[in-house]
């Protein structure tokens, strides 16, 4: 489940259950439209992602890609432990731009 919230120079994305292949349609229709912009903003929190599979890997590996080539960027914030132990094992943790708390998040992509 997503919940989409916009404020003045970012977007923060709260991301709930399991990130897997069924949230491709959510991504798809809520988040690529906001990337569209360039130098779009998203903070995305991890922290109800309880956990993910490669289908949501690949998600959020090509929602960072447009987001970057669009001049925008995603900052990841709060990722749960197995979240977390998934991004270093894929060494995803040196791709992402990743967060321990919201408020770290959004002062990346605010400031």
């Amino acid at each position: 489940m997503l919940e989409i919230e916009n404020f003045d120079n970012y977007t923060l994305v709260t991301l709930r259950g399991v990130l897997d292949d069924d949230m491709k349609s959510d991504f798809d229709d809520q988040l690529h439209p906001l990337i569209e912009a360039r130098g779009a903003r998203l903070v995305i929190d991890l922290s109800g992602c309880q956990r993910i599979t490669s289908a949501g890997i690949t998600l959020l590996v090509t929602l960072t890609a447009r987001a970057n080539m669009k001049g925008g960027r995603v900052v990841f914030a709060s990722p749960a432990p197995f979240v977390t132990t998934v991004f270093e094992m894929a060494k995803l943790d040196r791709y992402f731009d990743i967060c321990e708390t919201v408020d770290d998040a959004i002062g990346r992509v605010a400031g």
